[in-house]
């Protein structure tokens, strides 16, 4: 995605043709990070996946939870949560999302923020994060492969090293 390449960005890492990057946003503590490669499996397929929240575990890391919440025209909300090593405390969060189809069908735009919604309240010993906003930006590259950029910007919230939130920038991604 063109907008993807967008200045300001440092490289973190490349692994697997998927490239990880970084960048400071003002005003807040914590970086942008976001993912960008090429996946196989047609734009729908892929979008198929992303969209399937109550699926998150089976790929995302450390991702110990997830579900949909509800879901309406206007868009869908999901629950999920992180898992954290020890003594970190788990975060969780719930998103409202929803996507849009540009160009018939060969552009995809899936975002995502946090919110709040009344099926899932705070779990004692969690963290609730308290903010996050995000996309996923899909593109077709060809019948059988996408073009994806992963990209989010959060605050954990709480007490978090910072050397956990690098490695979750770089690993989120991949």
């Amino acid at each position: 995605p063109r907008e993807a390449l967008a200045a300001n960005w440092e490289t973190v890492t490349r692994e697997s043709g998927i490239l990880v990057s970084t960048r400071e946003e003002d005003g807040r503590e914590f970086p942008s990070f976001r993912g960008i490669g090429r996946v196989n499996g047609n734009i729908w397929q892929i979008l198929a996946i992303v969209e399937d929240a109550d699926r998150h575990q089976e790929w995302m890391p450390k991702c110990n939870g997830s579900k949909l919440l509800s879901s309406a025209k206007n868009g869908h909300y999901v629950w999920h949560r992180t898992d954290a090593p020890n003594p970190v405390k788990d975060r969780d969060i719930v998103l409202k999302g929803h996507f849009e189809v540009h160009k018939d069908g060969k552009d995809i735009w899936t975002k995502f923020k946090q919110t709040k919604h009344s099926q899932m309240p705070p779990i004692p010993g969690v963290i609730r994060m308290p903010r996050l906003q995000g996309h996923y930006h899909l593109v077709a590259a060809d019948d059988s492969h996408t073009l994806v950029e992963y990209r989010v910007n959060a605050d954990p919230g709480g007490s978090i090293p910072k050397w956990l939130v690098k490695l979750t920038t770089k690993d989120l991604p991949l």
